[in-house]
């Protein structure tokens, strides 16, 4: 079978570039990709990167605290524990998504509220994607 023919694929053929059939973003759409992947690189920021580049912000007995880059609101963070993963409000402390097994929660929730003024200050600073800095672990 040959492409071209009457497969359905109109004018593929196997010399087709496929740049050119899927073009990349103009430069609108490029800058905006590239602000929204913006990481800061200096040696605090670095090593306030957790898992993937996030920035850890904090963590307490296996618990993993994150706030992402430019992430949208409400105001949130993100807890992993034990493959399971989790988003709070920061406001007022409510599971949006995901979950946590429940001793997980509770701790999470223990130190959010301890911590609460310090995650929205963490928040407005990664929003403007600047390093969050960190928070004290739940001791």
């Amino acid at each position: 079978m040959v492409f071209g023919s009457s497969t359905g694929f109109g004018d593929l053929n196997m010399h087709t570039n496929v740049h050119s059939l899927h073009p990349s973003p103009g430069p609108k759409h490029r800058a905006a990709f590239h602000k929204r992947l913006w990481r800061p690189y200096n040696s605090s920021a670095s090593a306030q990167r957790g898992e993937a580049g996030l920035p850890k912000v904090s963590e307490f007995f296996g618990i993993s605290i994150y706030l992402y880059w430019g992430d949208h609101e409400p105001a949130h963070f993100h807890a992993r524990y034990a493959g399971f993963k989790a988003s709070i409000a920061i406001a007022d402390l409510t599971l949006l998504r995901g979950e946590l097994p429940p001793r997980a929660l509770g701790l999470v929730m223990e130190w959010a509220a301890i911590h609460q003024g310090d995650l929205q200050d963490a928040w407005r600073r990664v929003i403007n994607h600047e390093p969050p800095g960190s928070i004290e672990p739940l001791r």
